[in-house]
């Protein structure tokens, strides 16, 4: 009984999926066992019609056409039969039709039941409902019946009928018979699929795969619940088992494609892949070799996910050519061989084959569209703006269709059309495309859908309009692109070895201010594919922006290495120059640019040679508007740095003239008042930049120049101010809410800074930057209760978790390092259970304030401990890698033995070889170096720094460089040397007590001592009016300056905090009393 259910459960699992060859397979076995069964005959007739092989299967039905419970099914089958025909016999149909009608009023519940089946499987569920309805009434307990209605309403995708149809399958599974019936089942764990309660689903089918050994069927709705739960390992383990119970019969058509799905989607192994694709081809060939719809369908997840690879798209198209060369006449097959020739990059074939489709069916949209697309590629903008404005009437008629409203975005921004245009399609896009997903679990359907090629056109195309240079942490990231990201999250966490869209990715986190994730992404793709041209020329961008040149160059030269065709791209010599100029090595940084430009003016007459992200995929794509832009703009600014005026102003009017009416003329412009600025023509910059009005690009940036004209040139608070102010007026959000409040703060003016932050993180309640920008404005007014206040109540909200590492920064400062230890052991309970990449870098940087919190401490022992686990950490998460080590080898230099110093320094130099321009690595050489008394060696690594440009990120490492190296030049007597550096720390950060306390030292020694007192004063305040050397010095000035009564409540604050403070009672309090009294 159970072998028999098995095996009929397997014949409607193959009649349901399409697999009409494998239902023949099935029923010829069974046939053998149980002889002519009319059912069988059926089923085996069932087979061959929906190969199309209608003489055939006509001719097998006539043994059973007149057999009880037959006739209704057999006459409905034979019409369906005949309507396959390429001359239908309509009397025929006539006939049979009479025959139904006759017969459906006296048959009984068999025969009702295989009719509503086959009804059911050619699609008509209304009319199958109906039978299986009249079936249960006559049986209301028929397990057959039952099971049947529940898969009608499961699959006709009402959700009406969908929700009450497990009721069905649980009836049929009620009682105590052992085993349960399968098809209910497989029926019921559908239905969980369906609602996403992947978990029931699979504990369904874990009972059907113990109870029907070896039943295929149920592994493979076992291995498809895997795949929607996204669970790799185990798909890739039920598939193995299917093939290992298929082996006998010469394998698994289904088990197999899981298998090249994995390669392509999860590994990236695009040549094994398009080798079990061939494999696949061939058990296609074997085991349903009539079936074209499945052909077709087979290939469309690969050649969407395949990257454009020139191997795997070669199987593909090799799947559909044989789809048509069965069904020559079906348009979709043929548009679709289209779509992956276009994938190809062969756009004349392609342009060629969707003629051919439209022949076929002149009202196939699908292939007017691609007729369009290829159109556009080639440059006939006319033509396909006439065909798409007939499409767009087309589509207000069969809604929105996303490859249309690409089109076109697409199309605006090949006619140079406002950007607004091209992102307004682009949205619509992206919602479109993305509903057409909604709720669809992982599946070959799944990435069907999802199109990753289709997407990775739109994120490019998108990409076109983001700014070229890296965001700064402190400011907001711009919109375009976060759309970017949110196209390309779900695609790299659903197609993880696809290369294009991991470097799209880094890319975009690059551009958003996060270099280091951009790093590790990258580092993913070169790690598949060590000589992909594209990601060594981002490395290189990406370790150029790091402070690396050395490694920036050694991704260039390995570049170069493998492809000696990269020297025909301007992009790599544009990323040469930068790293020559960053080498300060002018006169190359100006030849490398000049081959750029010599590139762009022969690009534009003849078609550039491609280069692909892998080795034989995704082209690498030509400069965007803005990188053109970007050779000119660098090529002006280096004859600028050498003093070359006259040819830096020839490049401006060149890309005046280049670019003028383009979206990147107003860059041009700020530009060009930058030239103007620089030649102290300051009222013509003005007037060049007040001409950019509010509704043109880069209008912030221009308004922003004049801002600090005002506030540089002209010393004027309150113009300076009011361009803000108009700012947040004509363009209110976050991102000008945010440069208001840095305006204020930039003048002093902290409370209503702090009243702009406010206001716009109640309007935007997620943003990080304003978030973190409150917390720090009142950290540097030393509003401290109200900053730990502010911080622990954000805390509270998941969404404010970032601030966790400010409030820790804040405690240390404070000195309360067990309120730091208990916030950061909170944040790390479960830290063993995190694998994310995300929440790996997180769990090391929170490992490495508690390290500093304990080494802050003087607890040696859980410093180190703490570190050992961060470098655990770390292990899965390469990117924290260089701040682990830097963090072990100062611990090692807090030991102050000599051995553990040279271990230190040892330690240092070493990752100085690699990280040449690291700041953190520099000043931990530096400082190992002064605690050894090399001070000369010392001074070489500490002016390096002091030449470097600012960066947020390591800014606190650029502080203790500068007041290192200032603290050698007082000792030298060099105060100017000193002073200036003692300016640039008090720049960015006002509360630096140590650099008014410096400033302090160098004004009394000029017995300047009303400015010593000044500056002492402000060292004091940083101080928390907590250390009682600087209080001592401030009263002594005091003292000196004859303010004798703020000498004296210095005292008493320092006496009273630290009553034993040598000489101080003696030296200064007693001296002030009798100078008062006097």
């Amino acid at each position: 009984m159970a072998e028999s259910n098995k095996a009929m459960a397997s014949v409607l699992y193959y009649a349901r999926e399409g697999y009409y060859r494998h239902v023949q397979t099935v029923v010829t076995e069974l046939l053998k066992t149980y002889g002519s069964d009319p059912a069988l005959l059926f089923w085996k007739a069932y087979g061959i019609i929906m190969e199309d092989r209608t003489s055939e299967g006509i001719r097998e039905l006539e043994s059973i056409s007149d057999k009880r419970d037959m006739v209704l099914c057999s006459s409905m089958l034979l019409i369906h039969a005949h309507k396959k025909c390429k001359t239908v016999d309509r009397e025929a149909i006539q006939q049979l039709e009479t025959k139904i009608r006759s017969e459906r009023t006296t048959c009984g519940e068999k025969s009702l039941y295989y009719a509503g089946m086959l009804l059911w499987l050619t699609g008509k569920h209304d009319k199958a409902r109906e039978y299986i309805g009249r079936m249960l009434k006559m049986s209301p307990t028929s397990k057959e019946g039952l099971t049947l209605q529940g898969w009608i309403d499961l699959t006709c995708n009402r959700d009406a009928f969908v929700k009450k149809s497990v009721k069905y399958f649980d009836e049929v599974l009620a009682g105590t018979e052992q085993p349960k019936p399968l098809d209910a089942m497989l029926g019921k764990a559908r239905y969980y699929l369906s609602r996403h309660n992947f978990s029931h689903a699979l504990d369904l089918l874990n009972q059907a795969v113990a109870s029907y050994p070896g039943c295929v069927p149920a592994l493979l709705d076992k291995m498809k619940v895997q795949l929607a739960l996204q669970d790799w390992e185990q798909t890739m383990e039920t598939a193995q088992r299917c093939l290992l119970t298929t082996q006998d019969q010469g394998g698994c058509v289904e088990a197999t494609s899981l298998l090249v799905l994995e390669l392509l989607a999860k590994e990236g192994s695009r040549e094994e892949a398009a080798n079990r694709l061939a494999h696949l081809l061939v058990l296609l060939d074997r085991f349903e070799p009539k079936n074209h719809a499945l052909y077709y369908e087979m290939s469309l997840p690969y050649a969407r996910i395949a990257g454009g690879n020139t191997l795997v798209l070669e199987q593909t198209t090799t799947f559909v050519e044989r789809a048509i060369s069965l069904a020559p006449l079906n348009p979709t097959y043929v548009t679709e061989l289209a779509y992956q020739l276009l994938l190809r990059s062969q756009v004349k074939e392609a342009l060629q084959t969707y003629k051919k489709a439209f022949n076929l069916d002149e009202t196939s949209v699908p292939a007017l569209a691609g007729i369009i697309h290829c159109q556009i590629v080639e440059g006939q903008l006319g033509e396909a703006e006439q065909q798409l404005d007939f499409l767009r009437e087309v589509q207000s008629s069969i809604g929105k269709q996303a490859n249309l409203l690409f089109l076109t975005a697409l199309l605006a921004h090949k006619k140079g059309q406002p950007h607004g245009d091209v992102m307004k399609a682009l949205e619509e896009v992206v919602d479109v495309h993305f509903g057409t997903i909604k709720g669809c679990p992982m599946s070959t359907k799944y990435f069907s859908l999802l199109n990753p090629a289709f997407l990775l056109d739109v994120t490019s195309l998108l990409l076109n309009y983001a700014p070229n240079e890296p965001t700064s942490s402190s400011s907001q990231v711009p919109p375009i692109l976060l759309k970017a990201a949110a196209i390309l999250d779900p695609l790299t966490k659903s197609v993880p070895g696809m290369m294009e869209a991991l470097y799209l990715m880094s890319r975009v986190k690059f551009l958003s201010g996060q270099a280091e994730t951009a790093h590790q992404l990258l580092q993913r793709c070169l790690d598949r594919s060590p000589n992909s041209i594209p990601s060594l020329l981002m490395m290189a961008q990406i370790n150029l922006h790091q402070g690396n040149p050395k490694l920036s160059m050694q991704s260039l030269e390995q570049a170069l290495s493998r492809h000696f065709e990269v020297q025909s791209f301007p992009l790599y010599h544009l990323v040469r120059a930068r790293v020559m100029r960053a080498q300060e090595n002018m006169a190359q940084a100006v030849a490398s640019l000049k081959t750029a430009m010599s590139l762009l003016t022969s690009s534009s007459k003849k078609q550039s040679p491609s280069l692909s992200i892998s080795s034989s995929s995704s082209l690498l794509p030509p400069l965007t508007l803005g990188e053109r832009l970007d050779v000119y703009l660098e090529l002006a600014s280096a004859y600028t740095k050498m003093g070359q005026q006259a040819d830096a102003s020839k490049v401006m009017q060149d890309a005046m003239a280049e670019f003028t009416g383009s979206a990147e003329e107003v860059r041009v412009q700020i530009a060009n008042a930058d030239l103007l600025l620089v030649g102290g023509k300051v009222e013509e910059a003005l007037q060049v930049l007040k001409g950019i009005s509010a509704e043109k690009p880069y209008y912030i940036q221009a308004r922003e120049r004049i801002a600090n004209v005002y506030l540089s040139q002209h010393k004027d608070k309150a113009m300076y101010l009011s361009c803000y102010k108009e700012l947040a007026s004509r363009l209110p959000g976050p991102t000008t809410s945010l440069l208001l409040g840095e305006a204020y703060m930039n003048v002093g003016e902290v409370d209503l800074a702090l009243e702009i932050y406010e206001v716009g993180l109640k309007q935007n309640p997620g943003d990080a930057v304003l978030a973190t920008k409150i917390g720090q404005a009142l950290v540097n007014t030393h509003n401290y209760n109200k900053a730990i206040t502010y911080y622990e109540a954000a805390l509270k909200e998941e969404s404010q978790r970032f601030l966790r590492c400010d409030l820790v920064e804040l405690y240390i400062k404070l000195r309360q390092y067990d309120k730091a230890e208990q916030t950061l052991v909170a944040a790390l309970g479960h830290l063993s259970q995190e694998s994310e990449l995300s929440q790996l870098m997180e769990n090391t940087k929170h490992l490495l304030l508690l390290a500093k919190v304990y080494q802050k401490s003087s607890q040696q022992t859980q410093t180190i401990q703490t570190l050992t686990k961060a470098r655990e950490v770390q292990s899965r998460s390469p990117a924290s890698a260089l701040k682990v080590k830097v963090q072990e080898n100062y611990v090692l230099m807090a030991s102050r033995s000599k051995q553990g110093m040279e271990r230190a320094l040892a330690g240092f130099l070493e990752l100085a070889n690699s990280e040449q321009n690291s700041v953190p690595v520099l000043l931990g050489v530096a400082t190992a170096h002064m605690i050894l008394k090399q001070t000369p060696k010392a001074r070489n690594h500490l002016k390096r720094i002091s030449k470097m440009p600012w960066d947020p990120q390591t800014g606190e490492e650029f502080e203790k460089s500068w007041l290192l190296l200032a603290d050698t030049y007082i000792q030298a007597g060099k105060y100017d040397m000193a002073i200036e550096l003692l300016k640039k720390c008090l720049q960015y950060n006002k509360s630096c007590s140590k650099a008014w306390e410096y400033l302090g030292f160098i004004t009394e020694r000029e017995q300047a001592y009303k400015d010593a007192a000044v500056n002492y004063e402000n060292a004091w305040k940083y101080s928390n009016c907590s250390n009682p050397s600087i209080g001592y010095k401030l009263a002594f000035n005091y003292l000196k300056a004859k303010r004798y009564v703020d000498a004296i409540d210095v005292c008493h604050k320092v006496l009273e905090n630290h009553p034993g403070y040598p000489k101080i009672r003696k030296e200064i309090l007693d001296k002030a009393r009798l100078s008062i009294r006097s």
